[in-house]
């Protein structure tokens, strides 16, 4: 089962790519087989010129970088990864693991740093970390941005929006409410909209919207 130095492992349900720069040939080959069993697409790159072309060529969510290569140190290549692959989750990888080199690589860059040897499981252990982080960083991200177009487009509605707790008391007013009532949002918040009943809605029809509105 030996691959090239740049292999590409797919699996017809993965979603996540990785690559994994390290000039060891049977280590590299034997972390692609145990990645791309996982579902992930794994390209191998031998040294950082393979790496930058993979690089250009597409996006990954996760490197491996050894740090000790041969014409090759993976702390000068690690800012290159992170301007090439921003966003990415970087992880350095060395057999002269220590806590001063773990700290350089941080600060250069890195989420993470593997000491060598380690066991496969513990390098797939730390992938399947930094994804579900990445994923549920990026899903964070995604609602915050659906979150500001709401609340701009709450903030500039021609219509009066008005937030209530499930008690019934006012957290929120829109502009549109102020400027009809002449209200301001710090005078009316932690009241019962009930102050402002005109007289024209009948004791029926507010029973029944406070019900619905105590029902969600």
């Amino acid at each position: 089962h030996a691959r090239g130095p740049n292999v590409r492992c797919s699996s017809t349900h993965m979603a996540d790519r990785i690559l994994i720069i390290d000039d060891d040939d049977s280590l590299r080959e034997s972390l692609q087989l145990v990645l791309s069993a996982e579902g992930y697409e794994v390209v191998g790159a031998p040294g950082a010129e393979e790496a930058l072309r993979a690089a250009e060529r597409s996006p990954f969510e996760v490197v491996l970088c050894d740090i000790r290569m041969p014409g090759v140190d993976g702390m000068e290549l690690l800012p290159q990864l992170v301007r090439r692959l921003p966003g990415t989750t970087v992880i350095m990888m060395s057999a002269y693991g220590t806590v001063d080199l773990a700290l350089e690589a941080m600060k250069a860059g890195a989420y993470d740093f593997i000491s060598k040897p380690f066991q496969e499981e513990e390098v797939l252990a730390r992938v399947r970390t930094h994804l579900k982080l990445r994923n549920m960083q990026l899903h964070l991200e995604q609602r915050t941005a659906e979150l500001r177009k709401l609340s701009r487009a709450v903030e500039q509605s021609p219509s009066i929006v008005v937030i209530t707790d499930r008690s019934g008391l006012i957290e929120y007013v829109n502009p549109k409410f102020s400027e009809v009532t002449g209200y301001r949002p710090e005078e009316v918040r932690g009241r019962n909209p009930r102050f402002l009943k005109s007289g024209e809605t009948s004791p029926e029809e507010y029973s029944r919207l406070w019900e619905t509105l105590e029902a969600l």
